[in-house]
């Protein structure tokens, strides 16, 4: 291994290192937030659909029954 003193590169190089690290966290981390986004908006379309179904099921059972 070779030292020859030159700090100056070394700390740019680390830098660098770090800047690309921090890049690629925020790049997953964006990726991670839309995924949970996109499932809670798909969750919540099921909710609002399996509520409107048990509504048009309500209202059905009580036509039908309001006929007899």
């Amino acid at each position: 291994m070779s030292f020859n003193g030159d700090y100056k590169t070394a700390y740019k190089f680390l830098q660098i290192s770090r800047d690309y690290c921090d890049s690629l966290f925020n790049e997953d981390t964006k990726v991670n937030i839309n995924k949970l986004e996109m499932k809670h908006k798909f969750e919540s379309k099921v909710k609002d659909l399996e509520l409107q179904q048990m509504e048009k099921t309500s209202y059905n059972k009580l036509s039908l029954g309001n006929k007899n």
